[in-house]
């Protein structure tokens, strides 16, 4: 059962992908080949705190809106699971997701909008209750993103200025926050 589809070449590395069921072969010039294990690893009722989409891991809006995508990693479909979330200190809230989640599909959830101090924060966020049952895998259940919220110095006053001719780039005390490497220097 195992070798359907699988390339007649050498195969270099083998793995169990315990977390969607799957067992998974490297092959050398054919890529990747995977198939469902005969017995499945997945709970029959487990939902997942999957993703944080929002906020970033820093900004310097301070007005930020947080997204959660939840998974279903297991068989049975859910209809309904409650996302506990609470940011720093305050107390936990609850939104309650419903609607049609497949295995392994994900969803994604917009939490309401916090108006927050420069500073460093914490949001942590986790399922429970899906299908209003116990979760038989809880060592997924939860997300935590800690996030940094950048201030205007109190000596600077916009507009800001850098004509970025010094020898160091980008200026000191400056990141660059743009994993695209959009911003390049000239040599001009």
């Amino acid at each position: 059962q195992y070798n359907t589809g699988l390339p007649n070449v050498i195969v270099d590395e083998l793995e169990i992908n315990y977390g969607v069921s799957k067992l998974r072969a490297a092959t050398y010039g054919r890529g990747l080949w995977e198939s469902d294990l005969v017995v499945s690893t997945l709970h029959q009722l487990d939902a997942s705190a999957f993703n944080m989409t929002s906020p970033s891991s820093t900004t310097c809006d301070t007005i930020v809106t947080p997204s959660i995508t939840i998974r279903n990693a297991g068989l049975d479909t859910i209809f309904n699971v409650d996302l506990h979330y609470k940011m720093d200190a305050q107390s936990w809230q609850v939104y309650n997701w419903s609607g049609t989640l497949l295995s392994m599909a994900t969803a994604s959830i917009t939490l309401p909008t916090y108006t927050l101090t420069p500073t460093t924060h914490t949001l942590t966020a986790y399922t429970s209750n899906p299908n209003s049952a116990t979760d038989q895998n809880f060592y997924n259940d939860t997300i935590t993103r800690t996030f940094t919220i950048l201030g205007n110095p109190t000596t600077t006053s916009p507009p800001i200025v850098q004509g970025f001719v010094s020898t160091t780039f980008p200026p000191t005390n400056w990141t660059l926050q743009n994993s695209a490497n959009l911003w390049s220097r000239s040599n001009k």
